[in-house]
């Protein structure tokens, strides 16, 4: 039974798949001779639908994953009603079954986080065009703005190119406005790289000038210092789910529209510490200048 794996950079999910196949006991169990296909890149803006009805008639797939999904790949599987899980999120309007991050509750956290440590000034920086969980972060973002109850809150969602250039030249006209944001949640850990990078060779100093969060993780974020703030996803759980959903197509069961994974926060240097935690280390300060004054002798 042939399951066919088509989008951009998918060999990663591939692999984690196969890997899910072959060590689970769900997958042995369903005594399936299951194979992921990589079909490569697909030309999504030449010929998409062509491509993806070549391969639907030279390999007759019993199931489809789509990984990094664009909007025209989503509408052909959603007009032809083809049983397919989409790696990612769908975009709006799209009703296929789909597994990934909780990026909407993911933004609301993150202002939370923000607002606990006495920002007022937040930016969502959004790479443009976007894919369909940039939109849900989006809608998360606005919806924890809409929600809490701090006081003079100014928040906006900047996007940019995704080139270093276009994202330094944003933080640019950003941070030499009258009002500049104190707090950045950056879509993309590849993109945080650069705007760390360029928020420092400006001077400024995070996080006590600039707190910074990344929606998503990568590896490499392991590395940089100051430590990042980051939302991590359990591949493992992401794989799981994944496969189970592939399975349930297998035996024709009916699949939940919308798998959301919320991941863990990774609390990092580039956030800073909350107001409680300061006021804390503030009274601990208080309370240690008064036992020297009262003792005439340091404490250890």
């Amino acid at each position: 039974m042939r399951f066919i794996l088509v989008g951009f950079d998918t060999p990663k999910l591939a692999s984690a798949l196969l890997q899910k196949r072959q060590s689970s006991t769900f997958w042995n169990a369903s005594q399936l001779a299951a194979r992921i296909v990589y079909s490569g890149r697909v030309p999504y803006r030449a010929r998409v639908t062509d491509h993806l009805k070549n391969l639907a008639e030279m390999l007759d797939p019993a199931g489809w994953v789509l990984s990094q999904s664009t909007e025209p790949m989503q509408r052909w599987f959603h007009e032809r009603g083809l049983p397919c899980v989409v790696a990612g999120s769908c975009y709006p309007e799209m009703t296929l079954p789909s597994v990934d991050t909780d990026f909407g509750a993911v933004c609301r956290h993150a202002v939370g986080q923000f607002l606990a440590r006495g920002h007022r000034r937040l930016v969502l920086l959004n790479p443009n065009p976007g894919a369909a969980g940039d939109l849900k972060a989006e809608v998360g973002f606005h919806e924890a703005l809409q929600k809490t109850h701090v006081q003079d809150v100014a928040a906006s969602i900047v996007n940019h190119d995704g080139t270093p250039a276009n994202i330094c030249a944003r933080l640019n006209g950003l941070m030499q406005s009258d009002q500049p944001p104190t707090a950045f949640l950056v879509s993309r850990a590849q993109h945080v790289l650069t705007v760390l990078g360029h928020l420092l060779s400006c001077r400024f100093r995070i996080p006590h000038d600039v707190a910074v969060i990344s929606r998503d993780d990568e590896s490499f974020l392991e590395n940089v210092v100051p430590t990042v703030a980051r939302y991590s996803r359990n591949p493992d759980v992401f794989a799981s789910t994944l496969s189970r959903m592939v399975l349930d197509i297998v035996h024709g069961k009916q699949l939940m529209k919308e798998y959301k994974i919320m991941p863990n926060f990774v609390l990092g240097q580039t956030l800073g510490r909350n107001e409680a935690e300061m006021r804390a280390d503030e009274m601990s300060q208080q309370g240690t200048s008064k036992r020297l004054l009262r003792t005439g002798r340091p404490v250890l």
